[in-house]
């Protein structure tokens, strides 16, 4: 019994922890379905060590910065009010299989989410040459 109450109690830790509506800076908390890197960060932090040209900074911009972050957002936000209301659930006393149907929602924004986020690594490794892209997966690490 000792053993459930400890394991319960680690859930509800848990989802109290992820329960924060906002980080510091009054932002989403983003919970992704797998943590990739942020390329663009890794560049704007690491411009001229990458060598990254005017042309390639140009095409960050209408390749990927305006195509994918607005998509990927999109899905993020939808999903981030039915992860509010499966935490407030639960910690009412809701099963899983209670909130089964909010879970497969998320899931299914988390996994179009991803997706995006996948294309958008995949487009920006098209427009950086192989040794950049080699510099920014170990900047990234």
């Amino acid at each position: 019994m000792k053993k459930i109450l400890v394991v319960i109690s680690l859930v509800f830790l848990t989802l109290g922890l992820n329960a924060k509506e906002v980080n510091k800076s009054n932002k989403f908390k983003i919970n992704e379905l797998i943590i990739l890197p942020h390329i663009g960060k890794v560049i704007k932090n690491h411009k001229k060590e990458l060598n990254i040209s005017a042309e390639q900074m140009e095409r960050f911009s209408k390749e990927v910065k305006q195509v994918y972050p607005p998509k990927f957002q999109n899905l993020i936000r939808k999903a981030f009010p039915i992860e509010k209301k499966v935490q407030r659930k639960v910690l009412k006393g809701a099963t899983h299989l209670e909130v089964k149907e909010y879970l497969d929602e998320i899931a299914k924004l988390k996994r179009e989410a991803i997706n995006i986020k996948i294309e958008a690594l995949n487009a920006f490794r098209k427009i950086l040459t192989a040794e950049q892209w080699k510099k920014i997966i170990k900047l990234s690490k």
